[in-house]
């Protein structure tokens, strides 16, 4: 005969001799006394338990070891699947919440997870991304020379540098071949390229453009070359000439964003693999 003080503690000696020293949880041994019999007796066994103890070939510590071992994984087999089982690692930490882009003004920006808001009316679709150190913001993500910035495309100027008065009439259609067209029939410029792409599993096309490698901005309309246009006539807009801009067009749920990394003309592999390793990162968010 063998009370239920007795039992508990061969389970714990069976961990401490086969486990290590590995004391039972408190949710384990709550939940092993309440299997045990309210009585001093153990009643009739069946099924393993039964074949195990009452199998005299077997040294009477190593009977005790099997029992004590199916009590256990019985028990916290029963607990988990009823989703009451010891709490083992601890609560599980939560990710930070990304920081806003656009509360926290200009400057330098630690390496980590950002967001842009999606209550800007210029881009009212949220992106995060991930940034590493020797980032700041600026009217852009910039890092020596390299900027990343995010717009929504009101409409286009078939001439950048006489935008105010070559704007398209009808306005530029919604789509993301609409701007891609637009872009590569602008005049000016040479060398537009692009390439099937997508971003967070939201198809579009990559274009990669030169900026005018030798342009005086003097001739140009209030002395500014503008690539497209935003809400409110916000744009993407040379304040030095020769730049490179990779632009990821993206149709988000029905709404066309562009993501642009630009960097100068006479960068390569390096300029565009920092630009393209944060893009990988971005994770998009539904219009507001």
């Amino acid at each position: 005969m063998t009370s239920r003080d007795d039992f508990i503690g061969q389970l714990e000696g069976y961990l401490d001799d086969f486990e290590g020293m590995t004391p039972l949880p408190d949710a384990v041994r709550d939940a092993v006394r309440a299997q045990l019999p309210t009585n001093k007796q153990i009643g009739p066994i069946s099924g393993l338990m039964r074949d195990i103890t009452m199998n005299t070939r077997i040294p009477a510590p190593a009977r005790y070891g099997l029992v004590a071992a199916v009590a256990v994984a019985a028990v916290v087999l029963a607990a988990t699947l009823l989703g009451r089982g010891p709490n083992v690692g601890g609560e599980p930490t939560p990710s930070p919440s990304p920081l806003l882009l656009s509360v926290l003004g200009a400057g330098p920006l630690e390496a980590g997870r950002y967001v842009t808001d999606q209550a800007d009316p210029v881009f009212p679709i949220a992106v995060s991304l991930t940034l590493p150190d020797g980032w700041s913001q600026t009217w852009a993500l910039e890092k020596a020379g390299v900027n990343i910035s995010f717009w929504s495309v009101a409409n286009i100027s078939s001439d950048p540098c006489r935008w105010e008065t070559t704007l398209l009439d009808p306005v530029l259609g919604p789509g993301v071949q609409d701007l891609v067209s637009a872009l590569e029939a602008q005049v000016g410029r040479t060398g537009t390229t692009t390439t099937p792409v997508a971003v967070d599993g939201h198809s579009g096309q990559l274009m990669d453009l030169d900026w005018p490698a030798s342009l005086d901005l003097l001739t140009c309309d209030r002395s500014e070359y503008h690539l497209f246009e935003g809400p409110g006539g916000d744009a993407p807009r040379a304040n030095a000439i020769g730049r490179h801009s990779m632009l990821w067009i993206l149709d988000v749920d029905g709404a066309r964003i562009v993501i642009e990394g630009t960097y100068p003309q006479g960068g390569g592999a390096a300029e565009r693999a920092e630009i393209q390793a944060i893009v990988d990162t971005m994770q998009i968010g539904p219009a507001s």
